[in-house]
């Protein structure tokens, strides 16, 4: 029975070959304008991630509620502190426009002064004790040091201490190790001489040298590293999908507007990084080279066509099938998928290899 079907179905096939022909070319215009119109490709990173597992559908809603924790990252370096300072209030300024709503917030400096004016709130039950114990010690160091009219007096304190610790007086080998706290004011005179402002949050600051090294806020609130030579902005997409198109275009305009700044301040480098600026650089990647490898391996195959059966008409005819059959492909996951992904996308160069085994078998 399937024999004679099939035997039946050839015999039409060789009647009728323009019909045959005909109908495969339209279907072909078909699936190409279909694909063309109506083929979409999710680019986003969350589109990988199946909606029927539960561990994944609590992350989607989280990251829809939420946002993904991808932040663009621009790092300035190089200048003086103040000079980096003007750069970032310049760029953030260019980029709070965002003309084209790619950014949710940005984020580069703390507001330090609800941190002074409320500075004791932060402050554990603990750390209350031990600063109400400094201000009743008999050498009251910080209830000197915070009455201190100018310098001179600041340094008048300090020398107050100092001698009142070598003459034996409330003797402890501990404030041995509290030695280095008594001279950071006095770094900070360093500070002044080249004009920096001393506020008094950086005294502050430089009264607790263990926390003074891991430190992320410099004395002006701009986030910064540890050693204080980078400071640092965070700018947090609107996208929640990590949508690789949409990165593309936020990457590319920041770069746009850091080139602009930059010419203003050219002791200072700014460079970007994070999440989005990654996946950017290895999609761009990536899709030039799955272009490439596409083309190769379509041009490869030509060759060898021609190569392997000497002439060519007939492989001409089997590289025609085979582009046909990559625009059905692409015309039959429009009507049953719909879309294509960030994987689906590198089976095209599959696709070229495996396409030409029938059309091998009967050009040969």
């Amino acid at each position: 029975m399937r024999k004679r079907l099939l035997r039946q179905y050839s015999r039409w096939i060789v009647r009728h070959p323009w019909v045959v022909v005909s109908s495969a070319f339209l279907f072909t215009a078909f699936c190409l304008t279909i694909s063309i119109l109506f083929l979409k490709t999710q680019t986003g990173i969350l589109d990988l991630y199946s909606d029927k597992n539960p561990i994944n559908q609590r992350f989607i809603e989280y990251t829809q509620k939420f946002g993904a924790a991808e932040n663009l990252i621009l790092v300035f370096e190089g200048g003086k502190e103040k000079q980096r300072h003007e750069a970032m209030e310049a760029l953030a300024s260019r980029l709070r426009e965002d003309p084209n709503h790619y950014i949710r917030d940005i984020f580069y400096k703390v507001d330090l002064a609800l941190f002074q004016k409320h500075a004791f709130e932060f402050l554990s039950q603990a750390q209350l004790a031990t600063l109400l114990e400094q201000f009743k010690s008999q050498d009251g160091f910080l209830r000197g040091l915070f009455s201190a009219s100018d310098y001179a007096g600041l340094l008048g304190v300090l020398n107050q201490s100092v001698e009142a610790g070598l003459q034996g007086k409330n003797a402890d080998p501990s404030r041995v190790k509290e030695f280095d706290k008594l001279l950071k004011p006095v770094e900070g005179l360093n500070d002044a001489l080249k004009g920096e402002v001393i506020t008094s949050s950086a005294i502050l600051a430089g009264l607790n040298s263990h926390s003074e090294k891991h430190r992320t806020v410099d004395s002006a609130g701009y986030l910064s590293v540890e050693d204080h030579t980078m400071q640092v902005m965070m700018i947090r997409p609107i996208d929640r999908k990590q949508d690789y198109k949409i990165a593309q275009k936020l990457v590319e305009w920041v770069r746009e507007e850091i080139s602009q700044v930059a010419t203003s301040f050219p002791t200072v480098k700014i460079g970007v990084t994070g999440g989005p600026a990654l996946n950017h650089d290895q999609f761009q990647i990536s899709q030039k080279d799955m272009t490439l490898a596409s083309i190769f391996a379509f041009l490869s195959t030509a060759i060898l066509f021609f190569l392997a059966f000497k002439e060519f008409a007939r492989p001409l005819l089997g590289l025609l099938t085979l582009a046909i059959n990559l625009i059905w492909v692409f015309g039959l996951t429009t009507l049953t998928v719909g879309h294509l992904n960030l994987f689906s996308l590198a089976f095209v160069v599959i696709l070229v290899g495996q396409g030409t085994y029938y059309g091998v078998h009967v050009v040969a």
